[in-house]
C-alpha cells in the first residue's frame, strides 16, 4: 500500500499520460513535408520541435510560463487550503517549508523532446499540503465540490475523481484493481477518493482518505508502520510550462509545426 498523497500523484501521472515514452532506442527523428500558405513546400524535422511528444503545445501556449506559474500556483493552492479548512474543519499543513515550493529541486526538464532534440518545457511539482484528519464520509462530496469551485475559477475545471472518471473506468483491469485496493471491492465504499483538476498543462491533485474504512485492515497497518495520518486530506500542484525567458523562442520555433499531426516519440526522453 502506498501513501495516499503518493497514490494521488501516481494516478494523476497515469491519467494525464505524463510518464516517459518508454525505451524506444535511438531512432531517426521524423520529418514532415507540407505546402505552406505561400504555396512553397515546407519540410520540418521534429528534432527541432520545442515542445514534447507527450504534451499539447497549443494548450501550453494558452497557459502561464515558468515565471507566471509561481504566483498563480501559490494563490490557487492557498485558496484551496482556505476552502478545505472551511468545509472540512481540518487544517492543511505544508509537507515542506513553503519557501522551498519552487526551489530548483521542484523543477525538472525532460532530457529531450521525444524526437532527439531539445525541449523548451519544464515541469514543476510543488505545494504539497496535508491534514492530520478528514471529515466524515457524508461530507466528502461537499469537500470535493468546494475545491472544484476554486479550480474552476482558475480555469482548471472541476476535480475529477479517479473512481468516477469514464476514461479510467473503461479500463476493466484498472477499475478492478482500484476497487480492490481502495474501495473494499467492486460496489464497496471507497476509503480513498483521489482526483485531479487539469487544464493547459496545470493540474491540482486532491485526495481524501480514511484508513479505518479499509475493511482489510491493510491501510491501518501501513499508517501505523509508516507513521502516516489515519485520515487526511491532501493537495498538491504541478504544471508543465514554457521555461522562463523562452516564450518568444518557443512561439517562433513552434510555428512551422502548427496544424501538423504529431508523430509518435522516437526516443525515450
Amino acid at each position: 500500500m502506498r501513501h495516499p498523497l503518493l497514490v494521488a500523484a501516481a494516478l494523476t501521472a497515469s491519467a494525464l499520460a505524463l510518464a516517459g515514452c518508454g525505451v524506444l532506442g535511438n531512432q531517426p527523428s521524423p520529418v514532415s513535408t507540407y505546402v505552406g500558405a505561400d504555396g512553397e513546400q515546407v519540410t520540418v524535422d521534429w528534432a527541432d520541435y520545442p515542445g514534447e511528444a507527450g504534451q499539447d503545445s497549443e494548450a501550453l501556449r494558452a497557459g502561464p510560463d515558468q515565471d507566471e506559474i509561481v504566483p498563480l500556483a501559490t494563490d490557487l493552492v492557498n485558496r484551496v487550503r482556505v476552502a478545505v479548512e472551511l468545509e472540512a474543519d481540518t487544517r492543511l499543513i505544508p509537507t515542506r517549508d513553503e519557501s522551498e515550493w519552487f526551489g530548483e529541486e521542484s523543477w525538472f526538464s525532460a532530457s529531450g523532446n521525444g524526437y532527439g532534440g531539445e525541449t523548451m518545457l519544464v515541469t514543476v511539482n510543488c505545494c504539497e499540503l496535508q491534514s492530520g484528519s478528514a471529515p466524515s464520509t457524508d461530507r466528502w462530496r461537499g469537500l470535493v465540490d468546494a475545491v472544484s469551485a476554486v479550480t474552476e475559477e482558475y480555469g482548471l475545471g472541476p476535480v475529477v475523481l479517479q473512481h468516477e472518471a469514464p476514461e479510467l473506468l473503461a479500463d476493466d483491469r484498472w477499475r478492478d484493481e482500484y476497487a480492490r485496493d481502495y474501495c473494499n471491492g467492486a460496489g464497496g465504499r471507497c476509503w480513498l477518493w483521489s482526483g485531479t483538476a487539469y487544464a493547459n498543462g496545470q493540474w491540482l491533485s486532491f485526495s481524501i482518505q480514511d484508513a479505518r474504512l479499509d475493511t482489510t485492515g491493510a491501510a491501518m497497518e501501513d499508517a501505523e508502520e509508516f507513521d502516516w495520518p489515519v485520515a487526511s486530506v491532501s493537495v498538491s500542484f504541478g504544471a508543465t510550462t514554457i521555461a522562463s525567458g523562452r516564450r518568444d523562442d518557443f512561439e517562433r520555433t513552434l510555428a512551422p509545426f502548427e496544424g501538423l499531426d504529431k508523430p509518435d516519440a522516437t526516443t525515450s526522453d
